[in-house]
């Protein structure tokens, strides 16, 4: 894994053991595990996480039940976007008042007001 140097463009090396499993490799030297499986004709790309943190063995594991999972008919990817998005308006408008509006709004209260009457109308 030491031995994948960057070049001028990412590139791919595909892991010759486990079917889909190939680890990207980023001009600024990152690797990244990946695992490419083809859901309704079109590709799709789920990634497990850093190379340099989850060994070559949990990598295999990890790409053997995303691809268990494409078998079963589920897509893998698409439940994980799913999953960020999940947020409801309301839980986004909390977020955006704790994280932006009372650090960055000297009237942020009124943000606080006018946003949950938006919300719940």
């Amino acid at each position: 894994m030491r031995r994948l140097k960057p070049g001028a463009a990412p590139y791919l090396v595909w892991d010759t053991y486990q079917r889909g499993l190939a680890v990207r490799v980023q001009p600024k030297g990152t690797r990244f595990w990946k695992v490419i499986y083809s859901c309704g004709g079109s590709p799709r790309w789920f990634s497990i996480g850093d190379a340099s943190v989850i060994c070559l063995s949990d990598a295999r594991q990890m790409a053997a039940e995303v691809m268990l999972d494409v078998a079963r008919g589920r897509d893998p990817q698409a439940e994980r976007r799913a999953e960020r998005g999940k947020d409801t308006l309301a839980d986004l408008a909390k977020r955006y008042l704790e994280q932006h509006a009372k650090r960055k709004n000297k009237s942020w209260e009124q943000s606080d007001y006018l946003i949950p009457r938006q919300v719940a109308a």
